[in-house]
Order: C-alpha cells, then sequence, then structure tokens
C-alpha cells in the first residue's frame, strides 16, 4: 500500500514575515551618549548571554586621560565588569583601550561589544582566556540590530568569544585549587537546581551555583539583593538586603521602608523580620523557614519555598525600592533651615 506523501500548506508570500537587519547607527546615533546610556540601562539583556546577573556602577569611568564605556559588577560579589562598547566593527585602538581599562579598573570581567569583529580580534581574546589566571574573563559580544518586517528594532547579542571554563576549572583542579568539602557540593547541588528554576522564571540570569552557604540574587535596582542562606541555627533564610555603600543612606532606606511594614507584609503574604543592623553599614529584611537541612528528599521542597519566598519580596518592594531612594537623597540633600518665626533660641 502506497502512503501518499504529506500535503505542503499554501502559504502566501504575505504570510510569512521578512527579516532584516539595521545598521545599529541607524537606531543609536551617538555611541557614548545613546548606545552606551541604553547598555547600562539595560544590562539583563548582557547578563543573560554572559550567564550572571549584572549591576550597574557608572559610565565613562575615567582611566587615566581616557574614559572606559561601562563599569558595572557581578550581583553579590565584588567582582568588578568592564565593558567597552562601539558601534563600528572591532579595531587595534579599541583592543588597546580594552587592555588598558582593564588594568585601570583591576576588572574581572572584561566584555567588549560590537557589530563586527574581525578575526584576529577574536584570536585575541581567545589567546587571553587561555593564559590568564582563573581570576579574570575575556569576553567578545557581537551587536546585531533586526526588525520583522515593520516592527521595532531588536537586539540580538551573541557570544563570539568567551572562556574556556572547562580548562580554567581543570588547571584550578591540578592546583588544588578545586577541592569542595561534601557540604560545599550539597550547597552547589542545592544552588545549580534552584538557579535553573529561577532562570526559567526570568528571575536570575546567572549560572555559576555557590559553593557556600548563601548566594545572592539581583533586584534590577543597584544597592539592593536578595539573598538566600543555610543558617546554622538550622533556618533556611531568605531577604532582602539593603547596602548602597553608605551607612547613613542605608538607614534611612530601611526607615522609609519599615515606616510602610504593615503594607509590604501585606502584599508579602506574611510577617517579616526588620533587622536595622545598627552597628553594620548594611540593612535587611529577612524571611526565615525552620528545619531547612539539605538532604535529596528535602532539596525540591526548599527550593519551592524559596521560590515563593523571593517572588514575595518582589511583589512587596520592587515598587518601593527606587521611591525609597528618591525619599532618603532628597532628605540628606535638604539642609536644615530655621523656623519662620526667627528660629530656634
Amino acid at each position: 500500500m502506497t502512503t501518499a506523501a504529506p500535503m505542503m500548506p499554501d502559504v502566501s508570500s504575505d504570510a510569512v514575515a521578512r527579516l532584516s537587519h539595521i545598521d545599529p547607527r541607524d537606531v543609536w546615533k551617538h555611541e557614548a551618549h545613546d548606545f552606551t546610556r541604553w547598555l547600562a540601562e539595560n544590562l539583563d539583556a548582557l547578563g543573560e548571554i554572559l550567564g550572571v546577573d549584572l549591576e550597574h556602577e557608572r559610565t565613562e569611568h575615567r582611566v587615566g586621560d581616557f574614559a572606559a564605556d561601562i563599569i558595572a559588577r557581578v550581583t553579590g560579589s565584588s567582582r568588578r565588569v568592564l565593558i567597552e562598547n562601539q558601534l563600528a566593527p572591532t579595531d587595534h585602538r579599541h583592543l588597546g583601550q580594552l587592555l588598558t581599562y582593564a588594568a585601570g579598573t583591576e576588572a574581572a570581567l572584561v566584555v567588549w561589544i560590537s557589530p563586527t569583529f574581525r578575526e584576529e580580534h577574536r584570536q585575541a581574546l581567545d589567546w587571553l582566556n587561555q593564559r590568564t589566571s582563573d581570576g579574570i574573563d575575556f569576553f567578545g559580544v557581537t551587536l546585531d540590530v533586526v526588525r520583522i518586517d515593520q516592527s521595532r528594532p531588536a537586539i540580538n547579542l551573541r557570544l563570539v568569544s568567551a572562556p574556556n571554563a572547562w580548562s580554567k576549572h581543570a588547571k584550578k583542579v591540578m592546583e588544588g585549587g578545586a577541592q569542595l568539602s561534601d557540604s560545599q557540593r550539597r550547597y552547589q547541588s542545592f544552588f545549580e537546581a534552584l538557579l535553573a528554576d529561577l532562570r526559567a522564571e526570568k528571575f536570575t540570569n546567572a549560572r555559576q551555583a555557590a559553593t557556600t552557604n548563601w548566594q545572592n540574587f539581583p533586584t534590577g535596582i543597584t544597592g539592593f539583593a536578595y539573598s538566600v542562606s543555610f543558617g546554622r541555627d538550622g533556618r533556611l533564610r531568605t531577604e532582602l538586603y539593603i547596602d548602597l555603600g553608605d551607612k547613613i543612606r542605608n538607614k534611612g532606606i530601611f526607615d522609609h521602608l519599615l515606616a510602610q511594614k504593615e503594607a509590604i507584609e501585606r502584599s508579602f503574604g506574611r510577617s517579616l523580620q526588620w533587622d536595622r543592623l545598627d552597628e553594620r553599614r548594611a540593612s535587611r529584611v529577612a524571611d526565615f523557614r525552620p528545619g531547612a537541612a539539605l538532604g535529596v528528599s528535602a532539596d525540591g521542597e526548599l527550593r519551592q519555598w524559596v521560590m515563593t519566598s523571593l517572588e514575595g519580596f518582589r511583589n512587596a518592594f520592587k515598587s518601593r525600592l527606587r521611591a525609597a531612594i528618591l525619599a532618603v537623597d532628597a532628605a540628606i540633600a535638604t539642609p536644615l533651615t530655621d523656623s519662620v518665626d526667627g528660629g530656634i533660641e
């Protein structure tokens, strides 16, 4: 018996959209004023392909007589990220600037973004990754802007050069630096699974799991982080960690949020622990789950609790954080004035 070939659908020419590539300079007229500013406000797009969560620190950072485009850091760490971007094909001048800025900022991640990578420049980044220590990584990222028919332009970032994580890890093992204890392996296993769950929910871009008892996640606002940690008291903690680098600002923001405690906890769904931590620079607001010993049978339940708690933090705090910064900074900037009736006697 002969089986008839499946019929192909009759698709008219106007039923399929046309994908076109756009010159990035048609979208961003000026490299520093337009593209750098856009990228600084959309670091999550870059973080997604790098596999890390990024927080913006500053743009046009002075390094001697020059200025690095963007300085960021990996959320929850001190790892500094240098980003050098351009709207033209890569050239030797930008390669020299990249290395100069990397040295001048002591960057741990060095990222070069361009619409077109010349082969010799991609090879240069590969060579640097092969010969540098485990503490610094170089990335080459192509910038492609596309449009479907007459749609709004869409950005497509692609890695063309990245560190060989396996070879660096193997080198670290040979040097005796990657020996993990049983507890470190359990933490790593838990956080690897948690990261996979959170990436699926677009909560994080991170792919590298902690081997410690804690891991941080981004809030989308520099100076604030969500954190997950296993305490010595047997409790699992999630928290909003407040540290803008200045104790006065931190305490002011904490107090501003504390004044909204009832509304925040109603949004969160239960009571929270508010820790001003007067003896320290930072402050935090925490949620706890008792009886959180790691074990294969319990890990799934613990991960689900963490995800629900982190979502609660995001719903309760995200819209309030920028407002808290603005309110506190305005109060700090406003000097005390004499009263209308002639001042204080």
